[in-house]
């Protein structure tokens, strides 16, 4: 038990809003740290009226009126570009997309870090190419095991239902809703039992204006962890045409859910590709520019529409991925690494 031989406090600088992946994120590993250190929460939003919130039937304070003491550890969910903010001991848990980072930033970071926890190996590799010194620990993404499960298993009423598909988060240009669109369309014919559901809860769908095939549906609304958990379970397939991708948390939540993953491996969730057993990954690409600094890595629309075609016609079921996914990505495994990545960086 870390909490017992640790003499510094954790300061967790995050979102705590529960709409979104990040701030589920933030909420998740906050709870499951607490079995280990000490942890405090301040929020990162300073817009944020909300100084309180409530989680696992227990009242955090954050107060930005009280700074972090010199000998605490800051522990802060964000960019590259806010890295730096905070006091005590800085050790962001950072999410980037793009290839690049100015030279600028990496000089803050390599200035103003003792170390950096990253989403994914493929962030690591963005971090180390542009140039960051300091040790950089993978610390990936949790599953909450006790609401994303498998469906039941399909009986023989099933055989006559459609194959879904569904990919669901901010549908903007990065996440490539574009591409998934136009595979679809590519990949089935008229007639074809099969459906797509996307779902955004912003209002952005990239591509929308190429949507021609009534197979096509889209969800524009808030949906609570529930229904996301509903959503998953309706469907066979979670494809993921994304551009670029720190870590992906919603892929991670559709394995553990028991469904099959299309996902290029030249992305944050090439983790998560690595011990399902049902999936398929995209190898091929191409650069594109990124939206800001650097480029992304774009998956060619024709593979995207061959593995959505391969997925259904071989009627792929990935009920074992569930089993897989709820074992090894566990919050508590998140918070447990995280703890041991940053007893080491600075020298709990």
């Amino acid at each position: 038990m870390v909490r017992e031989g640790c003499g510094r406090d954790w300061v967790w600088d995050g979102l705590i809003d529960q709409r979104n992946s990040l701030g589920i994120l933030s909420c998740s590993m906050v709870a499951a740290l607490r079995h280990c250190v000490n942890v405090r929460v301040s929020p990162w939003r300073e817009s944020d009226p909300r100084v309180v919130f409530k989680l696992s039937g227990e009242l955090f304070w954050a107060n930005r009126g009280q700074p972090c003491a010199a000998q605490d550890v800051w522990v802060r969910l964000c960019d590259p570009f806010s890295a730096h903010c905070g006091q005590g001991t800085r050790v962001p848990y950072v999410y980037h997309e793009s290839s690049w980072l100015p030279d600028s930033v990496v000089k803050q970071l390599n200035e103003a870090t003792a170390g950096m926890c990253v989403m994914s190996e493929f962030q690591r590799e963005i971090m180390l190419r542009n140039g960051y010194v300091h040790p950089l620990a993978v610390v990936l993404n949790g599953v909450d095991g006790g609401l994303f499960v498998s469906k039941e298993h399909k009986s023989d009423a099933d055989e006559g239902r459609p194959y879904v598909f569904v990919t669901l988060g901010k549908l903007s240009r990065r996440k490539g809703s574009d591409i998934i669109i136009d595979a679809f369309q590519t990949a089935f014919s008229k007639g074809q039992n099969v459906r797509l559901i996307l779902q955004t809860p912003s209002g952005v769908l990239e591509g929308r204006e190429r949507i021609t095939d009534s197979r096509i549906s889209v969800v524009e609304r808030q949906l609570s962890r529930l229904e996301v958990a509903a959503l998953l379970r309706s469907a066979d397939c979670y494809v993921s045409a994304t551009r670029s991708d720190a870590s992906h948390m919603p892929g991670l939540e559709a394995l553990a859910s028991g469904l099959v993953l299309i996902a290029p491996q030249f992305s944050g969730m090439n983790d998560y590709l690595r011990v399902a057993e049902s999936k398929i990954a995209l190898e091929a690409w191409h650069k594109v520019p990124a939206d800001g600094p650097g480029e992304w890595l774009e998956p060619e629309t024709e593979e995207v529409a061959t593995a959505m075609k391969a997925a259904c016609d071989l009627r792929l079921d990935g009920s074992a991925n569930s089993r897989i996914v709820r074992d090894q990505f566990s919050w508590e495994r998140s918070a447990q690494s995280m703890v041991g990545a940053i007893s080491a960086i600075v020298g709990l």
